[in-house]
């Protein structure tokens, strides 16, 4: 039997669109009251589920449901979602939820089968996410990829959620890959710093290796410090080694740490709020989690910044000379 192709595939899974059923409703709104998520042993309340988690598809809520009653059938809408809108509101945390879910094969064959602006936006959202599961996903597809701009893009991702051999093998992937116009881990920053960049194209370079992390106005994702008025506060050598060096200096309340669970997991990011009972963390791509204390069993500062060093390597030295040209502009008004 001939395999359908997945977007094709994907069409077919959310192409019949169910009504909400009054029934459904009642018995899904009472066993979120009850907190009964497991409703696996139950053929009745795991129908209505599937049901309603059909009906809501597209919206927020149909993660919540999808998240809270592990509806793992529903991994493909999830998907064509992502896929529709991938700078969406969503986008992340469906991707999460997918990989939560156990159907990161979903996302391998995306990236397989889709074109390059969306194989672009799959691993973009892949190296939001602090997963084992993404980092295998990235180091897997940067070991065949032909496409050096995607390439590229896989290394910057797997520098960003990769244990520290997968951060090695991205970043003498990202040496193979540059051309005699690219640059290397050593750089003249005094050099550089003299150069006269285009802040235009250095624009396309901020949201190739700056936006999933860092806002400057209203542009980027709000998890590394703010941008905005970066040309006020650092000269262009500083501007240079911050993206060269993340670790010279990392700063304050943007620390990173590391939580040790209790089920076994773990957890990483940046401390958004901290009470009695439980801590938020803010994490890469506007994801937010929140931790029980009675859940946590240790937990650590990172040594190093969240920020992995060698995004450079992702730019052409042109592309960087840019980029710093257009952060030098960032200044107050």
């Amino acid at each position: 039997m001939q395999k359908l192709p997945i977007f094709l595939a994907l069409l077919l899974v959310t192409a019949v669109s169910a009504e909400l059923e009054p029934r459904d409703r009642l018995i899904v709104e009472t066993l979120i009251k009850l907190e009964r998520f497991d409703v696996s042993g139950n053929s009745k309340w795991e129908g209505a589920v599937n049901r309603y988690a059909k009906a809501v598809r597209g919206t927020e809520e149909h993660l919540d449901i999808v998240q809270k009653f592990s509806v793992k059938a529903e991994c493909p809408a999830l998907l064509e979602d992502i896929l529709a809108k991938p700078q969406g509101p969503r986008a992340a945390n469906s991707t999460k939820l997918i990989l939560t879910l156990g159907s990161a094969e979903l996302l391998d064959t995306a990236l397989s089968e889709a074109d390059e602006k969306q194989s672009t936006a799959l691993l973009g959202l892949l190296g939001f996410i602090k997963h084992k599961e993404s980092a295998r996903l990235l180091e897997a597809y940067l070991s065949k990829a032909k496409n050096t701009a995607l390439r590229k893009k896989a290394a910057n991702a797997l520098l960003q959620v990769g244990d520290e051999s997968q951060k090695e093998f991205a970043r003498k992937q990202l040496g193979n890959s540059t051309n005699s116009e690219g640059i290397n881990a050593k750089v003249d920053i005094e050099a550089l710093s003299k150069r006269k960049g285009d802040p235009i194209k250095g624009k396309a370079a901020y949201m190739k290796v700056c936006f999933a992390c860092h806002k400057a106005g209203n542009i980027g994702i709000d998890y590394g410090p703010a941008l905005t008025e970066i040309g006020s506060k650092l000269p262009k050598s500083e501007l240079y080694l911050a993206i060269i060096d993340p670790n010279a200096g990392i700063s304050f309340d943007y620390e990173g740490w590391t939580f040790q669970l209790s089920n076994g997991t773990s957890a990483a990011g940046i401390i958004q709020s901290e009470d009695q009972e439980e801590i938020t963390l803010r994490m890469a791509g506007g994801l937010r989690q929140t931790l029980l204390k009675k859940d946590i069993k240790s937990r650590e500062k990172m040594k190093t910044s969240l920020m992995p060093a060698g995004l450079h390597l992702a730019l052409q030295e042109q592309e960087l000379i840019d980029l710093i040209e257009f952060l030098a502009s960032l200044k107050k008004t």
